[in-house]
């Protein structure tokens, strides 16, 4: 299956600057897959360290030594000279704790600088690339499948290079409408790419359900593994929880867990769904001279993936089918979980946090981009109102984006963008 990180990753193979990569994302987004695919087109030899094998005669080492790494290499593809072909691969680094993750990252950037080597972690993004790191590895955040990439998995080529010149050529009606398409497949496959593959080699909506429900209880599974007693309960509570409140309630998933993030007594329990990459966190920023003071029990969360969000909320396919646009369905904020998702694998990925006016004006994300906060304003159906210019008034930005059905245009500082081109920001 196609994934974008390859490229990204075969770039980083030609660098004469080349660090130890460290590929990071949530479980089930295929990073494994992607890296092993990536290994077999650009190396002869790929030696595989699974954390998840206790038996491995480096791993089990006490201390991890350049000696006994070299008498590892040469038992699995004898003495060789020509390090280039070889990738190192280190996979499931999160499986013995904090202190054995950076044991290994540091091992990779202290001794192993003359190897190319590919460190795989599961969890947030954001919370393992710790500061003391960045400098010192090539870091790759992988999420799930975008939109442009299931493009690319089905060939789609034509409707792919369609909205990437979007701002200068509009899109024909039927490659609209066929756009539509596939945003409404997206909404329910998602981009878990076990549930996309399901999808691909069934076209069976009922086939789809099943692997999201495979995917939904894989996360429970990973739940159980939690030593501590106490936390693991409260984490299966609320993830647990969160389908029958959405469900029963119709509340949005941000309302639900908000209620649950006020209680101090859930505190740990959501920070692990936010560690492991299950949920991320927007913080709430409210109108002020300068853009500050982060609102924690306001913060909105959303799933790392519309499909889990759109299983947990119950939305059917079958509701989604007869709409010319989903912006119908009020009860669930789907544009909004697909947009945060889309600017993940964009440009504008670097999300510090949403924004509340004078008079609860809101801006749904504020994105980072080198030195500016860039808002960016989700339109409804009917419009959005005043909410971007009271943001323009207050604060001037050089540029600001709204993101709509209608076609892309620039005007002044205001840059509209089709919601299905949210990826090519």
């Amino acid at each position: 299956m196609y994934r974008e990180i390859t490229k990204k990753l075969s770039q980083w193979k030609d660098r004469t600057d080349r660090q130890p990569a460290l590929v990071a994302g949530a479980k089930g987004v295929g990073k494994t897959s992607a890296v092993m695919e990536f290994a077999r087109e650009h190396y002869h030899k790929q030696i595989l360290f699974d954390m998840r094998n206790l038996e491995d005669p480096f791993l089990s080492q006490e201390t991890l030594t350049r000696v006994g790494f070299d008498e590892t290499v040469e038992h699995y593809v004898g003495e060789t000279g020509e390090k280039d072909e070889v990738l190192v691969i280190f996979d499931h680094l999160e499986q013995n704790g904090k202190s054995r993750l950076e044991e290994i990252i540091r091992f990779a950037v202290c001794h192993l600088m003359d190897y190319s080597v590919c460190m795989i972690v599961s969890g947030n993004p954001e919370s393992i690339c710790t500061a003391e790191w960045k400098e010192k590895i090539d870091f790759y955040p992988m999420y799930p499948v975008s939109l442009k990439e299931m493009m690319e998995i089905n060939r789609d080529f034509e409707l792919l290079g369609a909205v990437e010149q979007c701002a200068v050529q509009e899109i024909s009606g039927e490659m609209k409408n066929k756009l539509i398409q596939y945003m409404k497949v997206y909404f329910i496959t998602g981009g878990m790419p076990k549930v996309i593959q399901t999808y691909m080699d069934t076209r069976q909506l009922e086939a789809v359900e099943h692997s999201l429900r495979e995917v939904y209880e894989q996360y429970l599974s990973l739940i159980d593994e939690i030593r501590d007693e106490k936390l693991k309960r409260k984490v299966r509570k609320i993830y647990l929880g969160m389908k029958n409140s959405i469900q029963s309630d119709r509340q949005t998933i941000w309302e639900v867990l908000s209620s649950k993030l006020q209680k101090k007594e859930n505190v740990k329990a959501l920070q692990w769904l936010l560690d492991q990459g299950i949920l991320t966190k927007v913080n709430l920023y409210r109108e002020k001279k300068e853009i500050q003071d982060c609102m924690e029990k306001n913060c909105r969360l959303y799933f790392h993936d519309i499909g889990i969000f759109n299983y947990v909320c119950g939305i059917s396919f079958q509701q989604l089918i007869p709409l010319q646009f989903p912006y119908k369905i009020q009860d669930y904020p789907l544009i909004e979980q697909f947009v945060f998702q889309q600017l993940k694998v964009s440009e504008l990925n670097n999300i510090m946090g949403r924004w509340t006016g004078p008079k609860k004006e809101t801006i749904e994300f504020l994105c980072q981009s080198e030195n500016q906060l860039i808002p960016v304003k989700i339109h409804g159906e009917y419009g959005s109102g005043t909410a971007l210019s009271i943001y323009d008034e207050i604060y001037s930005p050089d540029l600001m984006i709204e993101i709509t059905l209608q076609e892309a245009e620039y005007e002044e500082n205001r840059l509209q963008v089709p919601v299905y081109a949210v990826w090519n920001l």
